[in-house]
């Protein structure tokens, strides 16, 4: 395996999103590469650190802000959508009241 391909695989490797031999062979390189190895060792220990950091509160100002942008950015949404495709919505949401 070559330094580059282990490299690729480094963040998967610590995301646990590696199949069996892949892992494997990624973990066997690392092994065996001490530049590749530093690399995973300097990724965990940043990894780690963020972990460790403090979850800040989202003030609620903001919270409120950014809903209403998203309520906007919706309505700006759907004001381009086509004819069809408005009809579309308004159809499903009437078959979904009708099976209840």
């Amino acid at each position: 395996m070559s330094c580059e391909y282990a490299r690729a695989r480094i963040s998967s490797l610590l995301d646990h999103g590696l199949e069996d031999q892949e892992r494997h062979d990624t973990l066997a390189h690392l092994e065996s590469c001490g530049q590749c190895h530093d690399e995973y060792q300097a990724l965990e220990k940043q990894r780690l650190a963020m972990r460790s950091m403090e979850e800040l509160a989202v003030p609620p100002v903001l919270t409120h802000r950014l809903r209403v942008l998203a309520s906007h950015e919706r309505v700006r949404q759907m004001a381009r959508a086509s004819l069809s495709a408005r009809l579309q919505v308004v159809q499903a949401g009437l078959r979904g009241r009708l099976t209840e």
